[in-house]
């Protein structure tokens, strides 16, 4: 919307005489077909935009911005295949480059969010706990009767709370 405050009064100044003389020489249907394949530009337009803002959402900017080297990649190769333009070997360099740092960026991003899953020291569960060690230290509790088995009894039963 600011764009188009800021923009439109320049263009209608410069634009207008060409304008006037292309709507003179336009039927009205195809004047129709025009407003309607700018509007859906400008319809797509919006919607990419509320896409990239989702994207900087559920990431990060620098995942914005990696997507956007990736798609001048694609850019570059299919004016390649599709338009017959000739690559130097700098061009060729300097994509593989771009698609070397973007694996590196992915491993780096996955490792680190691997890194940020596990917890930061090793979590003991039940099932790792030797069988027989809260049977032998009940055992021995039972077993002695002296001031020593009975912190030995407290300390069991603290263990056991835990």
């Amino acid at each position: 919307p600011f764009g188009l405050l800021v923009l439109l009064p320049m263009a209608i100044a410069l634009e207008s005489g060409d304008l006037r003389v292309y709507l003179s020489l336009r039927a009205p249907d195809q004047l129709l077909r025009v407003g309607l394949l700018a509007s859906v530009g400008g319809v797509i337009s919006f919607v990419l935009l509320l896409l990239e803002l989702r994207v900087v959402q559920l990431s990060s900017g620098l995942t914005l911005s990696i997507a956007g080297i990736f798609k001048e990649l694609l850019t570059v190769a299919a004016s390649a295949v599709f338009l017959g333009d000739q690559l130097t070997s700098y061009n060729i360099g300097g994509l593989l480059l771009c698609l070397v740092g973007i694996y590196f960026y992915n491993v780096i991003k996955r490792r680190d969010e691997r890194e940020a899953q596990e917890p930061p020291w090793p979590q003991r569960s039940p099932s790792r706990t030797p069988k027989g060690f809260a049977l032998s230290a009940a055992v021995s509790t039972v077993s002695s009767t002296s001031s020593q088995g009975q912190s030995l009894c407290s300390q069991t039963a603290l263990l056991k709370k835990s």
